[in-house]
Order: structure tokens, then C-alpha cells, then sequence
């Protein structure tokens, strides 16, 4: 895996990252819960460090997923335009 750090920080991510607005209720339709567990543990043996959620997606769900049941620690970094 590659990776680089943010401009202006000390803060390196994966180049690839893992998106989380599938893991939301309601856009996508019905999932199974297991495989996008499978699917960040999968991600995290690979190497990556960059997971992009946010509380809008799926009312909070991918948030929750990433967080609560995965156990991810997820830093939040604002990069200045």
C-alpha cells in the first residue's frame, strides 16, 4: 500500500480509501451487515487508513458501523484549500 501525508501535517493516509456511503440504510437498499464488516476488515488488512464517512450517509449508520462494531478509530482532518 502506498501512502501520503496531508499538506501542511503530520497526518499520513492510504492512497486508496474505502467509502462509506454504501455501508447507510436506505440508499442503497438492503445489505448484509457481516460482509461490510468483512469488507472494512478486508480494507484494514490491506492497509488502508482512509475510510470517508459522514453522519449524513444512511442517517449515521456508516458512522456507526466504522465506530461501534468495527472498533476503527477514525480521525477527522480538514486540509486548508
Amino acid at each position: 500500500m502506498q501512502y501520503r501525508r496531508f499538506k501542511n501535517s503530520n497526518l499520513e493516509t492510504s492512497v486508496v480509501g474505502l467509502g462509506g456511503w454504501p455501508m447507510g440504510r436506505g440508499q442503497y437498499g438492503s445489505f448484509d451487515e457481516n460482509e461490510v464488516i468483512k469488507a472494512v476488515h478486508k480494507a484494514l488488512d490491506l492497509g488502508v487508513t482512509l475510510f470517508d464517512t459522514a453522519q449524513i450517509y444512511g442517517w449515521g449508520a456508516g458512522d456507526w458501523k466504522l465506530t461501534d462494531e468495527v472498533k476503527v478509530e477514525i480521525e477527522t482532518a480538514f486540509a486548508e484549500e
